[in-house]
């Protein structure tokens, strides 16, 4: 069974089941091969999770808008 595409959201969970995109590219040459992750792949908020609250706080947008407690 082979794919035409592969899109990844959880950083390093293919590479644990042992389906990286090394080991699924020999097996199909012509797959394309997507991960897409919060932060980047590179960089110091590499490894944080992306969310919105996440997003928000590094923006500085958090401190702007605080919790009003309602």
């Amino acid at each position: 069974m082979y794919a035409d595409f592969t899109i990844v959201s959880f950083a390093g969970v293919m590479e644990k089941l042992g389906l990286g995109p090394d080991l699924l590219l020999q097996d199909n040459p012509q797959l394309v091969y997507a991960r897409l992750t919060g932060f980047g792949q590179y960089g110091k908020y590499s490894a944080m999770a992306g969310h919105d609250i996440n997003y928000i706080a590094v923006s500085g947008k958090k401190l702007r808008f605080p919790y009003s407690g309602i």
